[in-house]
């Protein structure tokens, strides 16, 4: 029996007088008002539901809209001949692509957000600030944007507009007048921009579907994905995810950790379930809860946010029925817009006629349209919210977000367009409220010789956003199939996001925010022109359950804000209604009723689930509840959708408010009930007045009406420089602050205020006068000139600190000529530019010798001081003599930086002899370089010695340090004495020596490099005084950022050149400054044959010349004089002669580059005079045979051709000597290994690590080495992953060679683990837990080290350094195309295996090569995933199996996986980076190359025994 029915029977049967009948009756009017409702608001929409949806009515009533979208697209998806998608299923615990567990993860949402408060009206003027270049930008695009309103928007050709130009004439004027004022109070016109129809036009312009989300194994495996295909249309979202702070290996502990554990049983009494027993939900739960406890205590939180943005692939062919469907509804609900629009205007027309026939008819048919029209509007909307629907078919999370993020990007547009214009006053995410001038261009009449369309009204606020939306937002890519037999797009450009103009409005008023620096978004009202309210969004008065008292004081305050014609009194004609409650509340209600007290006061709030579901929470709503059981009962109160009326009691005092809440209903009781319980809720016992207004808590009220007040009327006043209107209701105390700072004219000024940075007005001068001289000396010329104007402000001076690297090269430019400096002047010329360049050269000249000239006074003044006597001193002698000489050299070896060229060894052990450049001398310094070991003992010594002192330093295989001290020895004292000090090191409490096999000069060399100084303070102790010998300690290395090495210039150079054959040998001496040399040719018999060298020379000149160009070759013309000889002595004595007579005459700084046969060693033997230059090595090949007739003419050829050769050489040694930075007279014949051993040994010392170099393959690990059998085990790096599957493969396959595999193993260390599902370095078992700082101060490291047998973990430290190492020269290669770096990662891997290698370690060789294992097997996978089959792999090549047929297909194949930039998962991202970097080194080093092989079909034949893969030919 219905409702209906059982009313009606009801009022036939009972009496008239009775209650019984009274609620019937009461029943029958309920029922009849929900009928008429439903039909009049809930029939027609679900009848234009059901038209689209195919359901009935009561199955669309009940179903939601995400279910009713999804059975529309199952439709459409059958029609379009598609298998529908399962049901998208949840992922437990899923983890981030760093390790961490996820526990929810989303996109974001639109923007929205409020930008001002107060009161806007059209009639009341404001202040606008806007920006001149904004309307230029306007003023320049004012045709494109009127042409595309015309010919987009309303599809009009804008030949057809016959006063087109005349309103864009208009509208720059208008434009124009607001440029030339953009400060100005004027009349505001109240917009909002909005976007019709956002979401799907969205997913309209862009092909968005979910089926069109494709990753690079999709991409990758689709035969249109060719080179120069546009079908991939990258967009980018943002991805926020909530995570555990745990890391990934954590999380696998704890899982381990739940595997050996029992948990309840499925049934009672049952047994208890092992956790592999467990469902997968029940696991997830058991694992999250377990994870969470942890990171409550390990971590001290539970979550971390994360966002980030991501790009995705978008399939612009993919099957576009999703997109045809909210095609098709968006078209279909713009049809019935404008039906139900003709309907309207019928209806008008036939209610100003009187038919009411008719009025009825117009009525249905408008309500019809209307309700379709929203139907479709509803459905259109939804296209959008289910595909982030849990459960859904069509699941997609990034088409959400980029939906998302592409509106609001839009909405971000307009608003720096509108700040720049106008004033924005609040973001929605689908458009923005603003304020434009009143003199702002607004709608325009095109006329038009369009029959349908003669006029055009158009919008040029909503016009200059859409030509901003089409130029941003146009989607370039869309492609439409336009012939399916043979899969034909055409490609086009689409956009249909287009602004809507709603406006101008009267007013429009935003409240503000209680709260400092918070706005109230969503939260405004509107009015029409007409004075009816448009819109009113967020109040209170909207909502159910709030206090009546607040929602009549809204409801009656906004139209308040309708009067008065200035900001004042309309603030004065709100507080009127707002005196008025506030009255009420401070009288007590005192004239009003209590039933409309109780209306009044009372609230409302609905319970959503059950009582006892609450448990121990507290509110107001919880505690009425509870009350209204007590006195109606248990069963009043069981279920769910309780409603509380409560109002808030003043007693008890000091209690919170939720428990002050009393059930409204208790005044409607008995007064005995009454009285009896309002005694107990309010614990007073002896409570006689149970009048509402003495229980009723009105400073509570009175607080909630103010709290109201603040938002609406005095916050938004005094933001909008209006006194308090209701001075009854105080400001917060922040705003107050705020209002005196701003008002308080005594108030400090900020530093900031007062000056004026120099730099700025510098740039605006810069600007103003770009062509004219810069400040400088002043000149003659310039006497009598109009001053530049100077500011009255104070102008605040930058004073850049001079640090003493800086300080020292400025000194050395005050002591070179000018030329050095500035070069040479130019040449006087006859335009007046050539004279400014002139003048211009010379003033900086006269100011560098002004400069020059006071440095020489001021350095001849302090000279003349130091040599002055002192107190109780012996006068020295004359300062111009030896010794004032000798002083000067002294202190300019103190002071000024070396460049050192070469340090070599003498006869005395530890002594070294150093040739370095200092200024422009060249000097010979004596330098002693100590033996330094260290020694690891168990026992502390009692103090330090003078020979050695306790340190801190990390040693080799991360052993224990248990007190380590560094000894520094004399070398000739150490060798005398080595066998007593390794019977002392031999105790048994000394646990290792290190460092005792280090090279002295391979120390020097890490310690030196090619430029030092003298430690600052032994120059100070020095200062004056020639030192004789410095030790290694007292020099520092310097940068070349600090000071520059060898410039050319800086030092002449001799070339010696010897090259010998068993009897036969020829030497060449030449001096490039002198164009002679001096050539000897030894043989058993004295004959001379040597051609005319001069000629020879000549002809060879001549021929490089074109080549590598004037400045890279000797002078053209040399004498020559050549001696043969049958004795080798009187060659070495002649070429002895020669260079001592060079000597003499005092050329200045030579070096001499040395290209020989012999050792350096054996000929300074023989050619005593070469130990007093500076020597440097060149090191080329010389392959020619002396056993012919002419040998002496091939000789000297070749002999010339290596001297013209000599300055390329030089120049790359001095460019290879300032990259490794050693002196150029040290380089080594290998210089990619002893560089990598150089540099990591640096790298080492940086991070205070020891070495553990040897000269044997064996590393020094302090004495251990020999004990340890891993060290001589043999390692085969050459039984490397090899891969194979033989067998006959019809499609194109690819040759893919790798090189730098050990490089890229590196670089991606931290992610290999990661990606084969382990924990990282940082976190895995195989690390050894690291002193803490504590231990290395108190040298008590071996109480908390862990022991570990795994050699991947003794090394893991020094891996991390190696890695540091690597990335350095990377970056160098990627930011500066450095080829020296480039040679290093070359030679990388030959240096990390090669047993010759100083710093060689197996441990550390043996745990990249298990690296590179991972690496090569995560390759492999990665290529099956993207759809290859691997035929043959290892560490050198590839050869894929592309499942392609033509050849073009396969390398577009080939060249898309391995230039992929964005993939889904991390995982695969860093497998990208992988692949894509060893594919750019194909421009670099040559990393990656391919090679097709077979057209059509070939057989790949492979044995067992690994043989090398036999290549087939074409079938």
């Amino acid at each position: 029996m219905t409702l209906w029915s059982w009313t009606l029977r009801t009022c036939a049967v009972w009496p008239l007088n009775s209650p019984r009948h009274t609620l019937a009756t009461y029943s029958v009017s309920d029922a009849v008002a929900t009928y008429y409702l439903y039909m009049k608001y809930v029939h027609p929409f679900i009848f234009a539901l059901c038209t689209i949806i195919p359901m009935e009515p009561d199955e669309v009533l009940r179903k939601g809209s995400g279910t009713l979208c999804e059975a529309l697209l199952m439709v459409q998806a059958f029609h379009a001949n598609i298998i529908f998608p399962n049901k998208q299923e949840q992922e437990f615990n899923k983890l981030t692509d760093d390790g961490h567990v996820l526990d929810a993860e989303t996109y974001v949402g639109g923007h929205v957000e409020a930008l001002e408060s107060g009161v806007f009206r059209s009639d009341i003027p404001c202040r606008f600030r806007m920006n001149p270049a904004a309307f230029d930008f306007l003023l320049q695009r004012v045709e494109k944007t009127m042409r595309h309103a015309i010919e987009e928007e309303e599809k009009v050709p804008v030949e057809q507009a016959t006063n087109f130009q005349e309103v864009c004439e208009q509208i720059k004027t208008k434009l124009t007048s607001l440029k030339d004022v953009p400060n100005r109070i004027e009349c505001p016109l109240i917009y909002h921009l909005d976007v019709g129809a956002m979401y799907p036009n969205i997913i309209l312009t862009n092909r968005l579907q979910p089926s069109a989300i494709v990753d690079e194994a999709t991409c990758a495996a689709c035969d249109f994905n060719k080179p120069g295909a546009t079908c991939q249309r990258k967009m980018a979202w943002q991805w926020r995810g909530e995570f555990m702070p745990a890391s990934r290996s954590e999380y696998h502990r704890i899982q381990h950790q739940l595997e050996s554990e029992k948990f309840p049983p499925l049934f009672p009494e049952g047994p208890a379930r092992a956790f592999h027993e467990l469902s997968r939900e029940e696991q997830a739960k058991y694992e999250k809860r377990r994870l969470a406890d942890y990171c409550r205590k390990a971590y001290k939180k539970i979550h971390m946010t994360k966002v980030e943005e991501r790009l995705t692939t978008i399939c612009q062919r993919e099957n576009s029925f999703y997109v045809d469907t909210v095609r098709a509804f968006r078209d279909r609900r713009y049809e019935f817009k404008g039906l139900h629009k003709v309907w309207k205007k019928k209806l008008s027309a036939a209610v100003e006629v009187g038919d009411a026939s008719e009025v009825k008819r117009c009525k249905n048919m408008e309500i019809l349209y209307d309700s379709l029209q929203l139907a479709h509007k509803c459905i259109l909307n939804s296209f959008y919210g289910y595909v982030m629907r849990k459960g859904a078919r069509w699941y997609s999370m990034e088409m959400a977000g980029i939906v998302c993020f592409t509106g609001a990007n839009i909405i971000t547009q307009a608003r720096e367009l509108i700040e720049q214009i106008g004033r924005p006053l609040e973001l929605d995410t689908d458009g923005i409220w603003c304020v434009l001038p009143n003199s702002f261009p607004e709608n325009f009449v095109i006329k038009t010789t369009n029959v349908k369309k003669p006029k055009l009204t158009i919008s040029y606020p909503g016009a200059m956003l859409n030509i901003m939306v089409k130029e941003g937002f146009t989607n370039h890519q869309y492609q439409e199939l336009t012939e399916p037999s043979s899969l034909t797009y055409v490609t086009r450009s689409e956009n249909s996001i287009f602004f809507e103009v709603d406006g101008p409005y009267l007013a429009m008023i935003l409240p503000a925010s209680k709260e400092e620096g918070k706005k109230l978004k969503k939260r405004y009202a509107v009015f029409n022109e007409d004075g009816s309210l448009a819109e009113l969004k967020g109040f209170e008065v909207k909502r159910r359950g709030e206090l009546q008292l607040i929602k009549i004081f809204q409801s009656s305050v906004f139209e308040a804000f309708l009067k008065g014609s200035t900001l004042e009194e309309v603030y004065a004609s709100v507080a009127k209604v707002a005196d008025y409650w506030l009255d009420v509340l401070y009288s007590k209600a005192a004239n009003m009723p209590d039933s409309e007290l109780f209306e009044l006061i009372s609230e409302n709030r609905s319970m959503s689930r059950k009582l006892e579901d609450y448990g121990e929470q507290k509110s107001t709503s919880i505690s009425t509840a509870k009350r209204l059981a007590e006195f109606l009962g248990d069963q009043m109160v069981k279920d769910a959708g309780l409603s509380c009326r409560y109002i808030i009691s003043r007693k008890p005092e000091g209690s919170p408010v939720t428990e002050r809440a009393i059930p409204l209903a208790i005044f409607q009781a008995e007064p005995t009930v009454r009285k009896h319980f309002l005694r107990k809720w309010l614990k007073s016992s002896s409570l006689q007045d149970f009048d509402i207004r003495t229980i009723l808590d009105w400073d509570y009220y009175i607080e909630r009406l103010g709290s109201a007040i603040q938002k609406i009327i005095t916050i938004p006043a005094a933001l909008q420089q209006v006194k308090n209107p209701v001075p009854r209701v105080k400001h917060p105390d922040w705003l107050h602050k705020k209002l005196l700072e701003k008002n308080d004219i005594y108030k400090q000024k900020k530093i900031s205020e007062l000056f004026v940075l120099e730099g700025k007005r510098q740039i605006v001068m810069a600007q103003a006068s770009e062509n004219s001289l810069s400040l400088c000396t002043p000149d003659m010329e310039d006497f009598g000139l109009t001053k530049p104007y100077h500011s009255t402000v104070p102008v605040a001076t930058k004073r850049k600190r001079v640090w003493e690297s800086q300080k020292e090269s400025q000194d050395i430019t005050l002591t070179v000529p000018w030329q050095e400096v500035l070069g040479q002047p130019p040449s006087l010329g006859t335009t007046q530019e050539e004279w400014l360049v002139w003048l211009q050269f010379h003033k900086k000249k006269w100011q560098l010798q002004a400069q020059q000239r006071l440095a020489r006074r001021k350095k001849q003044r302090l000279e003349s001081a130091e040599d002055m006597p002192r107190l109780g001193a012996i006068r020295e002698g004359p300062a111009t003599g030896l010794g004032s000489f000798l002083r000067r050299t002294a202190r300019s070896i103190m002071d000024l930086p070396w460049q050192i060229i070469q340090i070599s060894e003498t006869r005395q052990a530890g002594l070294f002899r150093l040739w370095a450049i200092i200024g422009s001398d060249l000097h010979c310094i004596k330098l002693s370089i100590p033996r330094v070991f260290y020694v690891n003992q168990r026992v502390a010594k009692a103090e330090d010695g003078p020979s050695y002192r306790k340190v801190n330093r990390a040693l080799p295989r991360s052993n224990i340090v248990y007190n380590l001290y560094e000894y520094s020895v004399p070398e000739d004292m150490y060798q005398e004495h080595i066998n007593e000090i390794n019977t002392e090191l031999s105790a048994p409490d000394i646990e290792g020596v290190y460092e005792t096999q280090v090279p002295l000069l391979f120390r020097a060399l890490v310690q030196l490099g090619c430029v030092c100084v003298v430690n600052k303070q032994l120059a100070r102790q020095l200062s004056g005084w020639e030192a004789e010998t410095f030790a290694l300690e007292h020099l520092e290395m310097r940068s070349l950022a600090q000071f520059s090495y060898l410039e050319p210039g800086s030092i002449r150079h001799i070339y010696l050149y010897h090259h010998t054959q068993g009897h036969k040998a020829l030497f060449g001496v030449f001096i490039p400054s002198q164009r002679r040399a001096s050539v000897f040719v030894l043989d058993t018999v004295r004959s001379n044959q040597m051609p005319g060298l001069s000629a020879l020379y000549s002809a060879e000149h001549s021929l490089l010349l074109d080549k590598v160009g004037p400045n890279l070759l000797p002078p053209p013309k040399h004498t020559f004089e050549v001696r043969a000889e049958t004795n080798l002595k009187t060659i070495c004595r002649a070429i002895q002669r020669f260079l001592l007579a060079y000597k003499e005459e005092r050329r200045g700084p030579t070096l001499i580059a040395i290209q020989s046969s012999w050792e350096l060693c054996r000929l300074t033997s023989e050619i005593p005079v070469l130990e007093e230059f500076p020597l440097v090595p060149v090191r080329v090949a010389d392959k020619i045979s002396y056993a012919v007739l002419d040998w002496q003419r091939h000789g000297a050829r070749r002999m010339i051709r290596h001297y013209l050769n000599l300055d390329i050489c030089l120049s790359q040694a001095f460019e290879m000597s300032r990259y490794f930075h050693i002196p150029v007279g040290n380089l080594p014949e290998d210089i990619s290994t002893f560089g990598s051993d150089l540099f990591f040994a640096r790298h080492l010392q940086r991070h205070n690590h020891l070495l553990w170099l040897s000269p044997t393959s064996r590393p020094d690990l302090g004495g251990k080495e020999a004990d340890d059998n891993r060290l001589v085990m043999e390692f085969d790096d050459r039984a490397t992953v090899e891969i194979n599957n033989s067998g006959c493969y019809s499609t194109v396959c690819v040759e893919l060679d790798i090189q730098n595999l050990a490089v890229n193993t590196i670089l991606q260390s931290h992610h290999v683990n990661d990606m084969e599902g382990a924990g990282s370095m940082g976190i895995s078992f195989d690390v050894i837990q690291q002193a803490s700082l504590e231990d290395m101060v108190t040298g008590n490291q071996a109480a908390s080290a862990l022991a570990s047998y795994d050699e991947t973990a003794l090394c893991s430290s020094t891996f991390r350094i190696l890695k540091s190492m690597v990335v350095g020269w990377v970056k160098e290669i990627t930011q500066y195309h450095n080829i020296y770096a480039d040679n290093q990662v070359m030679h990388f891997y030959r240096w990390l295996q090669s047993p010759c290698s100083l710093l060689h370690d197996p441990a550390l060789h043996r745990t990249l090569h298990n690296m590179m294992k991972k690496l090569f097997l995560q390759l492999i996978a990665e290529f099956k995933r993207l759809g290859s089959s691997v035929i043959y792999a290892n560490f050198n090549r590839i050869i894929l199996c592309t499942k392609k047929r033509r050849i073009e297909d396969a390398l577009a194949y080939v060249e898309y996986i391995t230039n992929s930039k964005t993939p889904r998962q991390g995982r695969k991202l860093r497998m990208r980076r992988t692949m894509k970097r060893m594919r750019r080194k194909r421009r670099t080093w040559g990393n990656l190359r391919l090679r097709t092989y077979w057209r059509t079909t070939g057989t790949f034949y492979s044995s067992c025994h690994r043989q090398p893969l036999a290549r087939a030919t074409s079938l």
